[in-house]
């Protein structure tokens, strides 16, 4: 039976050492697994965004902006180089 506690009624302090349980399961295991799956995230779409936009160098092969001159990773000069018509990307591609 609760015990009575003004007008309110405590439950007893078993479901108090449940809930209690239940908050560290989630404190200790399931927010540090969420931790590490939003950093995975966040590092793939900084990969993703580094990448857009760039093309390998015909030297060593390092991903440039399309407007260099001179790599910046092995200093050598980008000739003249025919620029690939862009083609439209469609949801899956």
């Amino acid at each position: 039976m609760p015990k009575r506690w003004g007008v309110l009624y405590l439950p007893d302090m078993a479901v108090f050492r449940y809930l209690e349980l239940l908050f560290f399961a989630l404190l200790f295991v399931a927010a540090p697994l969420l931790l590490l799956y939003g950093v995975y995230w966040i590092r793939a779409w900084f990969a993703m965004v580094e990448k857009q936009g760039r093309v390998p160098c015909p030297h060593c092969a390092e991903l440039i902006q399309p407007e260099a001159r001179i790599c910046r990773y092995c200093q050598r000069e980008i000739g003249e180089r025919p620029i690939a018509p862009k083609t439209p990307r469609g949801l899956f591609q």
